[in-house]
């Protein structure tokens, strides 16, 4: 272990404040080398990026010398076919990669685990962390854990999840199953997981799709840049100049000229929050000119005049259903005309655009290869469900779900991995059973599911968990108090919209904290948090404990698909620790805990870690003080393969090839990567998928749904009415209570028009709601993601600075707002002032930075990128300036789904200062 003394601490924590206390010490690691390190010690290791959800697989280049192995550089994984599906190609990661050079070697990380002495927390509150050893936090974390189990009090145990691998479970269902809680919390709220229900409710699959790039004819764009987030960004970036010179046609829907707009042929700068109307106008367009894949679509002489409802041919509706419900009941009068008048777009570029993503000329199956990209930018608004079901629908017209150069669902081959762990049910004790069926804290009413606030997937209310309510649950004791935090690579008090119910609930005196009772004890959680950075949720933290770098420390694999292509991707421990106290969070945490456990008298947990995970590897069960290290080597390999200790043997000999083993004619595994693509029959000669041809998507009719009678949606709100307390009486009133209230007005009060909850439509956006005066706050803000944002964990990395100007508008070594000129004029401000900004939810304290203007920005709207404004995280995080985003976006979410909004929910007022 690395000693660091109290007065060594102390002497630190003088000089340069608590962040840089825990980080002071100079790497042995980056001191110059005696001598240059021969070639010999010099190659390539196979791992992942964790820089973003699109999770690459890389090799790390490394260097070798007196025993000590080094990160040197980092590149595309060079057998992955995800960047160029023909020959495969190194540049298939992102610039973004190379940043986990930075991140690993930075010396402000966490190096030994730290506990807090000052009783007090708040936001500026020194936790007087000082330096314990390993056993000594898992001792207490143990012996906490079990006063409150023995208070039958073991519910108020929280996990949250953040950054994670597929080896997420042992701490995010395994513990808190076992040890008797059901608060296994997740970050993926607070994500993307708004777009996942508006395709849902379209074509019925809960998740996320692919994009074949390689084919398509035209790119729709819907508040996305996938050269810089989403799923796609090493392909896209990789491909989208080709795709263009190839006469791939690009349009960019978004208030905010981002990398992919500024290569489109046309940028569509809507008002926020308007896309949905944009994409209705489209449809209208289409449909009245009778320019939808009647091959796919049917009706083929069905007519559709603006202002009338359909006149019905023979031909009868095929691939899709609903279709003249959705003309007649929204689409008639949603001409271009009308759409100008709300979104600012003339009504010729939108006849222009819809003719273009339709294919005007084109054959059915050219038709087909057009993708309507749904982003979080229209569907992480309070008003996302609808507006992106109209974006999404717009693929069904065209027939691209499931088609060569479209949105593809089908994933390719067989899984062969497991997500899961294993079973768990055995180890549960009756104390583990009841707290485990306890309602969780997101809830937060103590009847059960909140109203307003349905979060419905599939056919049922209640299943998502909406992450950021978990704040108000902890500051309002709301189902009840929560005791116990335990949190890894996770930073809700920064990354979650509305930071001040968070900083609010996480703050007290620890005095009186106590494991028993029923009432509340007037202090704040026992909180602690496992990471590589001490962050502002550090902050807050009775134990920081260090976590290993994921990509170049840990060993785990994680899963993902794009081009074509599914990827299974191992992490791999390919560098000497920088820290050697440094642990896997996600294997040797809960290993060690398991065992602080054990000695407290609580072996269930430890039992299952150790016989359950080696049985399934056909490996020995591991002893009670075997070293962590050896179940973080059997986690890899569980959850790395699938199937019996055989089957599991043959695919990690397979995985860890030096090159590729071929293992049918669509599967090869080998240097880190298992990845399959599609078989030669699933895609017929004309491009048509088997989903396509067989209508068998997730869908109740196996057809792209614009209305059904029968959806998914219809059952999962009906059901919702009962389980809210009190009742709902009809979908009028829930609506209502979720924001939607234009589409309230369209169904009417008693339900008269019911058919209007399942058609996708437009509703208006929520920052012109709620009686808040345009005069006093004037812009609509956007807040967008910087293309250098390594899941939040790369803040403190210089070249996060230095290369800031790669996010259009953006400058070097800056947090700025980017203003219109015209705006800009209005207020008084040129290039470099600060800025005061202050939004309705937080009036008074606001957040400061610079002003770029600049006319990349629609009039009306100003745009700042999220990452900048920390005040912990490292010293190049806390002391770079600028605001925190989240510290004026209210806590909102697009309620039917429970996913946090960030766009679309607020105004703002600037100020010079």
């Amino acid at each position: 272990m690395i000693k660091v003394t109290r007065r060594d601490f102390l002497k630190g924590s003088a000089a340069i404040g608590v962040a840089g206390a825990l980080s002071g010490t100079v790497l042995n690691t980056l001191t110059p080398s005696k001598a240059h390190a021969t070639e010999d010690g010099i190659g390539w290791i196979p791992t992942t990026c964790v820089g973003c959800t699109t999770w690459c697989s890389v090799d790390v280049k490394t260097q070798t010398e007196g025993g000590v192995t080094r990160a040197i550089d980092v590149r595309g994984n060079k057998y992955s076919k995800r960047g160029d599906a023909a020959t495969g190609d190194a540049s298939n990661a992102c610039p973004r990669a190379r940043l986990a050079l930075q991140e690993a070697y930075d010396a402000d990380r966490v190096k030994v685990p730290m506990r807090r002495t000052n009783p007090l927390k708040g936001r500026g509150v020194d936790p007087g962390f000082i330096p314990v050893d390993w056993d000594s936090a898992m001792d207490e974390m143990a012996d906490k854990m079990l006063q409150m189990r023995a208070a039958g009090n073991s519910h108020k145990y929280v996990y949250f999840r953040g950054r994670y691998t597929y080896g997420r479970d042992t701490l995010y269902t395994g513990i808190p199953k076992i040890y008797g809680s059901p608060n296994g919390i997740s970050h993926s709220s607070i994500c993307a997981e708004a777009e996942n229900i508006c395709r849902e409710g379209v074509v019925g699959k809960y998740g996320y799709d692919d994009y074949d790039i390689d084919n398509c004819r035209c790119l729709l764009l819907w508040g996305v840049d996938p050269t810089a987030s989403n799923r796609l960004v090493s392909g896209t970036i990789h491909k989208l100049g080709a795709r263009i010179n190839a006469g791939m046609k690009v349009i960019a829907v978004d208030p905010r000229l981002n990398t992919a707009a500024a290569k489109a042929h046309y940028w569509l700068p809507v008002k926020p929050g308007t896309d949905g109307a944009l994409a209705l106008a489209m449809a209208h367009h289409i449909l009245v000119n009778g320019l939808w894949n009647k091959s796919f679509v049917g009706l083929d002489d069905t007519v559709f005049t603006a202002n009338n409802n359909a006149v019905v041919g023979t031909v009868a509706e095929s691939g899709t259903m609903g279709l003249v419900t959705w003309w007649d009941m929204v689409l008639k009068d949603k001409t271009p005309a009308w759409a100008a008048g709300v979104t600012g777009i003339s009504p010729l570029t939108i006849i222009k655009v819809a003719e273009e993503f339709a294919g005007v000329g084109e054959a059915d199956d050219d038709k087909a290869r057009a993708i309507s990209w749904l982003g979080p930018g229209v569907a992480m608004q309070p008003n996302g469900y609808y507006n992106g079901k109209a974006c999404i629908a717009l693929n069904g017209l065209m027939g691209s779900f499931d088609h060569i150069g479209g949105e593809i669902q089908a994933e390719p081959s067989a899984s062969v991995y497991s997500s899961d762990i294993p079973a768990y049910a055995t180890y549960q004790d009756a104390t583990a059973t009841t707290g485990a069926g306890k309602q969780k804290i997101t809830k937060y009413v103590a009847s059960g599911l909140e109203a307003g606030m349905p979060t419905v997937e599939g056919n049922a209310p209640g299943k998502l968990t909406p992450t950021n309510r978990a704040g108000d649950a902890i500051k309002d004791e709301s189902p009840y108090e929560t005791k116990f935090i335990l949190g890894a690579m996770n930073n809700f008090v920064f990354s979650c919209t509305g930071t001040k119910r968070w900083e609010d609930g996480l703050s007290g005196d620890m005095s009186s904290w106590s494991a028993e009772g029923t009432t509340s004890d007037g202090a704040p959680p026992f909180v602690v948090h496992a990471t590589t950075h001490a962050s502002e949720f550090s902050m807050f933290a009775d134990i920081v404990l260090p976590g290993k770098h994921t990509g170049l420390e840990v060993k785990s694999s994680t899963h993902q698909r794009s081009g074509m292509y599914k990827n299974h991707n191992l992490y791999n421990a390919v560098i000497s620790p920088v820290w050697p106290d440094a642990k896997n969070p996600e294997s040797e945490l809960p290993w060690k805990l398991a065992q602080a456990l054990n000695t407290w008298g609580f072996s269930n947990l430890l039992n299952f870690l150790r016989t359950e995970y080696p049985a399934a590897v056909g490996a020995s069960t591991l002893g009670v003080w075997a070293d962590s290290s050896a179940f973080e080597d059997i986690h890899h390999k569980y959850h790395a393969t699938k199937g019996t200790a055989g089957a599991r043997d043959t695919l990690w000999t397979q995985i860890n090839g030096a090159t590729m083993t071929t293992i049918s004619a669509y599967q090869e595994a080998g240097n880190g990567i298992y990845q399959a693509t599609y078989a030669s029959t699933y895609f017929d000669s004309n491009g048509r998928g088997a989903a396509w041809n067989g209508l068998t998507f997730g869908t109740a009719s196996g057809k792209v749904e614009f209305y059904n009678s029968g959806a998914k949606h219809l059952t999962a709100l009906t059901s919702y009415k009962t389980k809210v307390t009190p009742n709902y009486s009809t979908f009028y009133d829930i609506l209502n209570d979720c924001n939607y209230n234009d589409v309230a007005t369209q169904v009417g009060s008693g339900d008269a028009n019911p058919e209007y909850v399942f058609l996708p439509n437009y509703e208006s956006p929520f920052y012109n709601k709620g009686g808040v005066n345009p005069a006093e706050y004037p812009y609509a803000y956007i807040d967008h993601k910087s293309r250098l944002n390594r899941e939040g964990r790369s803040q403190n990395c210089g070249w996060y600075y230095e290369f800031k100007s790669n996010d259009p508008g953006d400058e070097k070594w800056k947090d700025v707002i980017k203003i219109h000129p015209a705006d800009a004029y209005v207020i008084g401000v040129v290039d470099g002032d600060t800025v005061k900004i202050t939004s309705p939810s937080n009036p008074t304290t606001g957040i400061t930075c610079k002003v770029k203007v600049w006319n990349g920005v629609r009039a009306g709207t100003v745009a700042k990128a999220y990452g900048q404004g920390h005040w912990a995280y490292g010293r190049n995080a806390s002391n770079s300036g600028g605001g925190n985003n989240n510290e004026i976006l209210p806590a909102e979410w697009e309620r039917i789904n429970g996913g946090t909004a960030r766009n679309g929910v607020t105004r703002v007022k600037i100020v010079k200062i």
